[in-house]
């Protein structure tokens, strides 16, 4: 898993998609996550905060915890 994961040649890019099908072939657990409706609920409430709070504001690190607690990382826009 980790020489495919980690082979450039089968991504050349950080944004390449590995579909369910390809992640158990090279031996990945998966599960589908549209069969736990729950926690699919609960996963798609963070990601949409999450994206919401990197695209709205000018934070650009974002580490939260099961607490409550958040450090977010914010830059300042540079002025012309």
């Amino acid at each position: 898993i980790a020489d495919y994961l980690s082979n450039h040649n089968n991504f050349k890019t950080h944004s390449k998609h590995i579909n369910l099908e390809k992640a158990r072939d090279i031996g990945l657990i998966v599960d589908k996550l549209e069969d736990n409706h729950d926690f699919q609920g609960k996963l798609l409430s963070a990601f949409h905060a999450t994206m919401l709070t990197l695209s709205g504001t000018q934070v650009a690190k974002l580490i939260t915890n099961h607490n409550g607690n958040a450090y977010m990382k914010q830059f300042a826009l540079k002025s012309p």
